[in-house]
C-alpha cells in the first residue's frame, strides 16, 4: 500500500510537470505573438541593462578619445564683446571659483580639458554690436591669420557673409566631432546646411546663447480677468492663434493713470510666427540649395488670424522692437508678450508672477509646437593648422559641457532665477526640443516679409513682388559658397 501510494504520488508530479512546461510553452508562443508578457519584460530589462552596460560614460569616453594626447598649448574662442555681457565670458572661461554655479561649472570645464589635453581656453570678444566679427574673422584667414580657434558670432550678423566668403570649415570634415552624442544639437547640422557646407553647428558649449522665441504671460492679470489656463491649452495641443486671440480679448484698458494691453508682439519678431505656424518660406532642394517657397495658402491663414487680433480696436498689438520693447510688461501691464529668449536675464526684474508657452501653432491640425532658434552657433576657420587638434579640443569642450555648464545654466540659471515654476521648465522643454535654425540662412526680405504683408494685406502681392529679388539672392549665396568651398 505505501509503495502504490508512492507510486501515485511520482505520477502526480510528472503530470504537473508536464502541464507546468505546457503552460510556460504556451505563454512563450503568446509572447511570440506581440503580446505583453513578464517572461519578456524581463528578458528585455536584461537586453537594456546589458546595453547600458556598454555604453560608455562621458568621463569613460573622453578618457578613449584623449589617451595619450597633451598639446599644452592655448584654444582661443572668438565671440562678440558685449553681447548678453553678464554671462557670454563665463561660457567660455572662468579664471576663479566664486561659489556662482555657471562660473564655477564653466571653471571646471576648463580645468578637467587641461587636465585632458593640457589646452588652455582663452576668451577674445571682437567688437560690441555683432557686426565687427565677421569682418575681422574674414581679413583673418585671407591674411592667413592663426589669432582665432573657434568663432561663436551673433547670429544676426554675418552668418552667412562668412560662408559665401570661404573662410569656415566643413565640419562633416572635422575629426573626432561626433553629432550623434547629446552635447550636439543634430537638427541644427541640417538646418544650417547650405549647398553641402555645413559650417555652423550648435553645441552645450553655447547653452546659454540657445534661448528660442518664447510667449511670456503676466499670471496675476490672467486670474485677474478670470482666463484659461495656458498650460493646459499648451499640454491638450489646443495653444493657437484663434486660441490667443480669445486669451488677450477683453483686457486693453487705457486711461490717463494706466494702461493695461491684452498682447504685444514686437515687430522685429513675427517673422517667430511663420515659424510656430509652419509658414517660413524658405526651404532647400535635393541639393541641399537654398530656394524660395512660399506656401501661399498657409501664410494667407496665418495673415488673416493675425490681422483679426491685432487690427484697430483689437487687444493685441504689433510694437516697436526697440530699448522700451519688454518695458509695458515688466511694468505688469500687459497679459501676454512675444519675448526673445536671449534677453532672460530680463525676467529677473519682473516683480510679479509670470510663466512661459511656446508660440501658438496656426490651428489644431497643425501636429506639432515649432520654435524659431538662432543662438549658440560655432564655427572653425578654414585655416586652422591642425584640424585633429581644434575637432578633439571642441568634441571635448562640448562633452565636458554637458556635464557641467548645461545642467548649471538650466537648473541655476534659467530655471531657478529667471523662471518661476514647474510648468514653465515644463514648457522651455518643449521649446528646446523643437527648435529650428531654419530663419539664420535667410534674407531680409523674407525676414521683414510678415510684417510687411501685415502692411499691405496681401500674401500675393508681396510674393509676386519679391520673388525675383529673393531668388537671385539665394542663388548669390548658393555660387558664392560654390565657388569658395
Amino acid at each position: 500500500m505505501k509503495m502504490n501510494l508512492k507510486n501515485l504520488l511520482i505520477v502526480l508530479m510528472v503530470i504537473l510537470q508536464v502541464f507546468l512546461v505546457c503552460s510556460c510553452n504556451n505563454s512563450s508562443s503568446t509572447t511570440s505573438n506581440g503580446n505583453n508578457s513578464s517572461a519578456t519584460s524581463i528578458e528585455n530589462s536584461d537586453v537594456s541593462a546589458e546595453e547600458s552596460a556598454t555604453e560608455p560614460t562621458v568621463d569613460e569616453y573622453l578618457e578613449q578619445l584623449t589617451e595619450g594626447k597633451q598639446y599644452k598649448t592655448q584654444f582661443v574662442i572668438a565671440s562678440v564683446e558685449t553681447f548678453n555681457t553678464e554671462y557670454l565670458p563665463m561660457y567660455f572661461y572662468a579664471d576663479e571659483l566664486k561659489n556662482e554655479p555657471f562660473n564655477d561649472a564653466a571653471y571646471e570645464r576648463n580645468s578637467r580639458i587641461e587636465d585632458l589635453l593640457g589646452v588652455e581656453v582663452l576668451f577674445h570678444g571682437i567688437g560690441k554690436s555683432g557686426t565687427e566679427l565677421p569682418d575681422a574673422i574674414i581679413t583673418a584667414v585671407n591674411s592667413d591669420q592663426h589669432d582665432y580657434d573657434l568663432i561663436v558670432p551673433h547670429s544676426s550678423y554675418g552668418v552667412v557673409s562668412m560662408m559665401t566668403a570661404g573662410v569656415l570649415y566643413n565640419w562633416n570634415d572635422i575629426p573626432y566631432v561626433d553629432f550623434t552624442k547629446d552635447w550636439w544639437l543634430e537638427s541644427a547640422i541640417k538646418d544650417l546646411s547650405v549647398n553641402n557646407l555645413s559650417a555652423w553647428a550648435v553645441g552645450d558649449l553655447t547653452i546659454g546663447q540657445q534661448t528660442p522665441v518664447w510667449m511670456i504671460f503676466n499670471k496675476e492679470l490672467a486670474r485677474d480677468y478670470g482666463k484659461e489656463d495656458l498650460y493646459t491649452l499648451v499640454l491638450d495641443n489646443k495653444w493657437t492663434l484663434d486660441k490667443m486671440g480669445e486669451y488677450t480679448k477683453d483686457v486693453t484698458t487705457e486711461t490717463n493713470d494706466k494702461s493695461v494691453f491684452g498682447g504685444q508682439l514686437p515687430n522685429a519678431l513675427l517673422k517667430a510666427l511663420m515659424i510656430s505656424t509652419g509658414s517660413y518660406p524658405s526651404a532647400k532642394n535635393e541639393n541641399d540649395e537654398l530656394m524660395f517657397a512660399p506656401n501661399v495658402d498657409r501664410l494667407s491663414k496665418l495673415y488673416t488670424k493675425l490681422e483679426s487680433i491685432t487690427s484697430s480696436g483689437a487687444d493685441m498689438k504689433i510694437t516697436p522692437y526697440d530699448a522700451e520693447k519688454y518695458t509695458d510688461f515688466i511694468n505688469g501691464d500687459t497679459l501676454l508678450l512675444l519675448f526673445n529668449g536671449g534677453h532672460y536675464t530680463d525676467l529677473r526684474n519682473i516683480a510679479f508672477d509670470f510663466g512661459i508657452v511656446p508660440l501658438p501653432k496656426l490651428d489644431e491640425n497643425q501636429e506639432n509646437y515649432r520654435s524659431m532658434a538662432a543662438g549658440g552657433l560655432m564655427a572653425l576657420p578654414v585655416n586652422t593648422e591642425d584640424i585633429e587638434y581644434a575637432g578633439l579640443t571642441v568634441e571635448v569642450l562640448n562633452a565636458l559641457s554637458s556635464e557641467t555648464v548645461r545642467p548649471a545654466f538650466y537648473d541655476a540659471v534659467l530655471y531657478n532665477r529667471c523662471l518661476q515654476d514647474d510648468n514653465s521648465k515644463k514648457m522651455m522643454d518643449i521649446l528646446l526640443e523643437t527648435q529650428f535654425y531654419t530663419n539664420v540662412m535667410t534674407v531680409t526680405e523674407i525676414d521683414s516679409m510678415l510684417l510687411e504683408i501685415m502692411k499691405t494685406g496681401n500674401v500675393q502681392s508681396y510674393v509676386d513682388a519679391n520673388s525675383q529679388k529673393i531668388k537671385s539672392q539665394y542663388e548669390q549665396i548658393v555660387s558664392g559658397i560654390t565657388k569658395n568651398k
